[in-house]
């Protein structure tokens, strides 16, 4: 199993723990190629997996919570991006790897658009790691450019994307390509 950061359930659970949340995982995403994200409850996921809904509301609080945490684990599961270049350049890397990563899992990307606006605490605590984990991408691009301007107003480019991407206003293959004209244009003016 990979290492993942606390939001994940994963952690400090038995073997056996693990294998249900592996279990509701591949469901969830099973589920997702079949129905539309609001037509999937819990106890849908549940029964795919083989366990009962009272199990799996033992490792999430909520649908959302269960789509946000697997969006993350996704994002998490990508690593980081190679970078090479300047600023500019790494910057352009880190959007095209990222915006491939969401590409990758399309329904699992818009589930996950409307699961992390979700006002769950335990969704709170993935969003707030998603949104570090972008924090560190951006600021490792930069290098000693990051100032926290810069870094808020790429990440304020990068969200908005992929609520555009989410809600059907540009298509996941498209991401990569416009996040990348986007920085271009930041940086232009900042690096």
């Amino acid at each position: 199993m990979s290492s993942h950061p606390s939001v994940l359930p994963q952690r400090g659970l038995n073997v056996r723990q693990v294998e249900t949340v592996e279990k509701l995982f591949a469901s969830a995403r099973a589920l997702l190629d079949e129905a539309a994200y609001d037509d999937i409850s819990i106890r849908l996921v549940a029964t795919g997996a083989g366990v009962s809904a009272a199990t799996a509301y033992t490792y999430f609080s909520s649908k959302d919570h269960l789509f946000a945490t697997l969006y993350w684990r996704h994002l998490a599961d990508a690593g980081r991006p190679a970078l090479s270049g300047d600023p500019a350049e790494r910057l352009q890397q880190t959007v095209r790897h990222l915006a491939d990563t969401i590409a990758g899992g399309p329904m699992l990307s818009a589930a996950a658009t409307k699961s992390l606006l979700a006002s769950d605490p335990d969704v709170e605590r993935v969003r707030r790691s998603v949104g570090q984990h972008w924090y560190s991408l951006f600021s490792e691009a930069l290098g000693d450019r990051a100032e926290p301007a810069l870094l808020r107003t790429l990440v304020f480019t990068f969200s908005g994307a992929l609520i555009e991407a989410g809600v059907g206003v540009i298509e996941y293959a498209d991401l990569g390509r416009e996040l990348e004209a986007s920085v271009a244009l930041i940086a232009r003016g900042n690096t």
